[in-house]
């Protein structure tokens, strides 16, 4: 994973931020790190409970490949896929999936490939997640 990828994830967070959605973005990309898509949250935005930046960067990357199956493809998302989000990845058949942030309202029994990063360079990562989205929630309450 490459740092263009890691920018354009930071560039849907904030624009989810911006939107004034839940600061969540993914980007789905290949094997030699191309990014096929990517997405921020706009639930409130288009109304829709489907919005999810997941999903909304599934749908992207296979309009862009032109075929639902996304075999070969890994996926980053600030946090923790949601329990909706993680059956779409696993029915898109994404090969990994990689984040940040616990999301403690998951079931802890989800089958997926989940890995989370965890060196230096991305604990720092992690600690900015928190902050975004630990302010975003303050400042909702």
């Amino acid at each position: 994973m490459n740092s263009e990828i890691l920018e354009e994830l930071d560039k849907k967070v904030q624009e989810s931020l911006e939107n004034d959605e839940i600061p969540i973005g993914a980007v789905i990309f290949d094997k030699n790190n191309n990014i096929v898509s990517s997405a921020a949250n706009n639930r409130q935005k288009e109304a829709n409970i489907l919005g999810h930046a997941e999903i909304n960067a599934i749908l992207a990357a296979e309009k862009k490949i032109n075929d639902w199956r996304l075999n070969g493809y890994s996926m980053i998302v600030n946090m923790e896929p949601c329990d909706m989000c993680t059956t779409i990845i696993k029915e898109a058949r994404i090969d990994q999936v990689f984040y940040f942030l616990n999301n403690k309202s998951v079931n802890n029994l989800v089958l997926i490939n989940k890995k989370r990063l965890e060196n230096e360079e991305y604990l720092k990562l992690v600690n900015k997640y928190e902050v975004i989205i630990k302010e975003y929630f303050k400042n909702k309450r």
